[in-house]
């Protein structure tokens, strides 16, 4: 958990390390669970399954996720 906000701290399902609020964060469009956006696509390139779900999915299946930054605006992260 964060000690500044307490909000818990989602790990990569690829290598396992806290994934940082300015990350770029991709999602299984199956099982909708998050990782690092590059590891997650590198992952799917070459194993063809989503690393937590194991179902096939294509790269396009990996769906980048919509942050909230400080100034209130949504950042898409590609």
């Amino acid at each position: 958990f964060c000690k500044d906000c307490g909000k818990q701290i989602e790990k990569c399902s690829v290598c396992k390390l806290p994934i940082s609020f300015d990350d770029d964060v991709g999602k299984c469009s199956l099982c909708e669970y998050k990782a690092h956006l590059v590891h997650l696509q590198e992952w799917v390139k070459v194993n063809g399954v989503c690393p937590h779900c194991l179902q096939e999915i294509p790269t396009e299946g990996i769906v980048p996720v919509l942050r909230e930054v400080k100034n209130k605006k949504k950042k898409l992260i590609q």
